[in-house]
C-alpha cells in the first residue's frame, strides 16, 4: 500500500526553498504551454467554431449533425501540419518538465533550463506517444476499463526514458508495465486526490483568466507523481544478499 499522504509531505519538503523557485520554473512551463495551445487553437479556427456554436444554440438547443458540421471550420494541409508540430513540441515540453519534477523530488540539483532537456530526446519521446496511443486504443477497443488499465500500465514509460535515454520506447513500455504490475490502483488513487485541487485550479481561472493557482499545483503534483516513480523504482529494486 503506497502511503499517499507522505508522498505529498516528502514532495512539498522538497519543492522549499529551491533556487530557481520552483513556481518560478512552473510559470516559465505554463507561459510556454500556454502560447502553444492558444497558436493551435488559432489555427484549427477554434474560436470560428465557438462563435458559430452560439448562433446556432441561440435558434436551437439541439442543434443537428449537419448544422455541427456546417460551423466546423475547414482546415488546410499546411495548418494541419503545423498544429501536429506544435503539438510536438509541446509534448516534449512536457517530458521536460517531468524530468524536472524528478530532479526536484530527488533533491537533484535543477535549473529553469532543465524544462527543455526533452528536446535531447525528441524523436524519442514522439515515438514512445504514438506507441501508447496505439496501445491504448487497441485496449480501449474492447471496453473502457482496459483502456484505462492500459494508460495506468504505461503511466511511468517517459519517467523510464528519462532515467535511461539509451533505452528504446518499447522497451520503456515493457519496464513501465512490470513496474506497474499492482500498482496502477495506487496511482489511480494518487490521482483522484489531486481531483478537489484541479477543481479549484479551474474555478480560480474561470475567475481571473490567468493560471495562478497552477503555478503552485504543477509541481505539486508533478513532484509528487516523480516521488511515486522513485519509490516504485526502490521497490523493484532487487534485495542486497547478506554478506
Amino acid at each position: 500500500m503506497i502511503d499517499r499522504e507522505a508522498l505529498k509531505i516528502s514532495a512539498r519538503q522538497s519543492m522549499s526553498g529551491k533556487k530557481p523557485s520552483v513556481f518560478l520554473v512552473a510559470a516559465l512551463y505554463i507561459a510556454i504551454f500556454t502560447i502553444l495551445i492558444g497558436l493551435v487553437s488559432a489555427l484549427a479556427g477554434y474560436d470560428k467554431f465557438l462563435a458559430g456554436l452560439q448562433r446556432i444554440l441561440l435558434v436551437t438547443p439541439l442543434p443537428t449533425y449537419g448544422e455541427l458540421l456546417a460551423v466546423l471550420p475547414s482546415l488546410p494541409l499546411a495548418a494541419g501540419i503545423l498544429i501536429l508540430a506544435i503539438l510536438a513540441v509541446k509534448l516534449v515540453l512536457d517530458v521536460g518538465y517531468m524530468g524536472y519534477c524528478l530532479k526536484i523530488s530527488r533533491n537533484e540539483e535543477a535549473e529553469s533550463g532543465t524544462i527543455f532537456d526533452g528536446f535531447g530526446l525528441f524523436l524519442k519521446i514522439i515515438w514512445l506517444e504514438i506507441l501508447q496511443l496505439v496501445f491504448i486504443s487497441l485496449w480501449s477497443l474492447l471496453f473502457l476499463l482496459p483502456g484505462i488499465a492500459a494508460y495506468y500500465r504505461y503511466r511511468l514509460a517517459f519517467y523510464i526514458l528519462l532515467d535511461n535515454r539509451e533505452a528504446g520506447p518499447l522497451e520503456c513500455i515493457r519496464a513501465s508495465k512490470r513496474m506497474m504490475d499492482g500498482y496502477k490502483t495506487e496511482l489511480f488513487f494518487l490521482d483522484l486526490s489531486f481531483l478537489g485541487w484541479y477543481f479549484v485550479d479551474v474555478a480560480v481561472r474561470a475567475m481571473v483568466v490567468l493560471r495562478l493557482f497552477s503555478v503552485w499545483l504543477f509541481p505539486y503534483m508533478g513532484v509528487t507523481r516523480a516521488g511515486f516513480y522513485n519509490l516504485l523504482i526502490a521497490e523493484s529494486a532487487p534485495a542486497e544478499e547478506p554478506e
